[in-house]
């Protein structure tokens, strides 16, 4: 009897030591800090795992609903920049502006990759969480789900778990992994007035 509690401590020791551990967790923390704040700035190197292999760094800015994307490498498109809303993007370079229809997997590719997240942050619930550990960093680890006919999507999204910002995302279509994403010097800045009003 007395070995069969031993086992039983040990199976439940390996269980804690391994994958994820409980997480505090409160998704209208999470959904308020991003809702509430006025403008959000971020770098991201992306790189693309589907087709072609290809990396991309990027700043981010979010402002009034309006994501603006522009590359900062690799060189030769360094300066390209897009602005994506309500499945929209609309690509600068030089002055120059063209509209264009996002694909349809929208959230899936480099141009809204970073605002796919965010807008999964303010109003989707995730499938699941937990903590871990990254780079050093406490983080919570968020999956959000969505599906289609055409499609299942799964994104693996780490925040740190103290300032709730994005640290690194990843992309799956159909259990694929086809974008990675590690984000730095994710910034949030000014409140919105009515969540000024509240916490007065």
């Amino acid at each position: 009897m007395k070995r069969g509690w031993v086992l039983t401590l040990l199976l439940a020791g390996c269980l804690l030591l391994g994958g994820c551990g409980e997480a505090e967790f409160d998704i209208e923390t999470v959904r308020e800090t991003y809702t509430q704040a006025l403008t959000m700035t971020a770098e991201a190197d992306i790189t693309t795992h589907s087709g072609v292999l290809a990396d991309y760094t990027v700043s981010f800015t979010r402002k009034d609903g309006v994501s603006t994307v522009t590359l900062l490498a690799p060189e030769s498109l360094a300066g390209i920049s897009a602005r994506t809303y309500e499945g929209r993007a609309e690509i600068e370079y030089e002055d120059v502006a063209v509209e264009t229809l996002l694909p349809s997997v929208s959230g899936f590719v480099p141009v809204d990759a970073l605002s796919g997240v965010i807008d999964d942050l303010c109003g989707s619930v995730p499938a699941d969480y937990c903590a871990e550990e990254l780079e050093g960093i406490s983080c919570i680890a968020l999956t959000f789900e969505t599906s289609t006919e055409e499609y299942a999507g799964q994104k693996r999204v780490w925040l740190d778990s103290q300032s709730l910002a994005v640290l690194r995302a990843e992309f799956y279509l159909d259990g694929q992994m086809v974008i990675s994403m590690s984000v730095r010097d994710f910034a949030f800045a000014g409140q919105a007035p009515d969540a000024q009003g509240q916490n007065s």
